[in-house]
């Protein structure tokens, strides 16, 4: 009987978050009833609309919890999260542009955005422009060699990781 109520309230929870996310409303999420770990299901309804809208400022309106049921406030693991998500999926997106798109970013950013764009165009020479991260230049080459590569071997051995390297040969230079 537990079991049936709460998936109940899960379902329940579900609609209103996507009817929120379907309609881009991050009100519809405060509409959740309390009768639910009201925090929980706020908090996901808050932070899917915020990446539906690729917005990283409506992850600020996850509140902390302060349910009965919850041990600890999660609400900054959860706007860090949140505003994490967006980042990644705008890294992702800019990567759509290639490389050039990607050299308008910093840092990180930038070279996960390289990385993206390197695999999505099956294009190793992208991973050339990664830098100060030789372990994110590495698996880039690895993620974009494969049996179609004429130069794999040369690119086998432009990976610094002794490991790394070992695992590229044994894919790929095995005869």
């Amino acid at each position: 009987e537990f079991d049936k109520l709460r998936q109940e309230k899960k379902a329940e929870a579900e609609a209103y978050i996507n009817a929120a996310v379907a309609s881009r409303d991050v009100n519809m999420c405060m509409k959740i009833p309390n009768k639910m770990p009201t925090c929980l299901w706020t908090s996901s309804c808050i932070a899917q609309v915020a990446r539906e809208k690729m917005d990283a400022g409506i992850c600020d309106k996850i509140s902390p919890c302060k349910d009965a049921d919850e041990l600890f406030d999660t609400s900054e693991f959860a706007i860090d999260n949140c505003r994490s998500d967006i980042g990644l999926l705008k890294v992702r997106d800019t990567a759509k542009g290639g490389p050039d798109a990607c050299m308008q970013l910093e840092g990180e950013s930038k070279n996960e955005c390289l990385s993206t764009a390197a695999v999505s165009n099956a294009d190793y020479t992208v991973c050339e422009l990664i830098e100060n991260n030789d372990e994110a230049r590495d698996e880039c080459l690895l993620k974009t060699i494969d049996d179609t590569v004429p130069e794999k071997e040369v690119l086998c051995d432009k990976i610094k990781s002794a490991q790394m390297k070992a695992v590229c040969h044994k894919l790929f230079t095995m005869e």
